[in-house]
């Protein structure tokens, strides 16, 4: 790609079908469900803060459509827990913490 050249916007399939409002509500309601997982497995507040960064800076460069954001909130938990050295949370307890959660 040239450096003159503007890169294609990935979340503007999107924006077709959101508003920018729409989107932003989406955003804040799983951030707020990740903050719930994190409060209910007991993470500390930077293992939740690096989950959620993981989770909008995925959708920064991908459609909502591309992954469910319901599996990926969970997903962005585990791998934060462990790229921020907390400790490995098992699979069976963050399962159960999802369903419990619930959305």
């Amino acid at each position: 790609m040239d450096p003159g050249q503007s890169r294609p916007d990935p979340g503007a399939p999107d924006l077709e079908v959101l508003t920018e409002e729409e989107y932003q509500k989406i955003m804040i309601f799983f951030t707020n469900f990740i903050q719930q997982l994190g409060e209910t497995l007991k993470l500390r507040q930077q293992v939740i803060a690096t989950a959620t960064t993981f989770l909008k800076r995925f959708y920064a460069r991908n459609s909502l459509q591309c992954i469910d954001p319901l599996l990926l909130a969970p997903t962005s938990v585990f791998l934060s827990s462990k790229v921020e050295e907390f400790g490995v949370i098992s699979n069976s307890r963050l399962i159960s913490t999802y369903q419990s959660v619930g959305v």
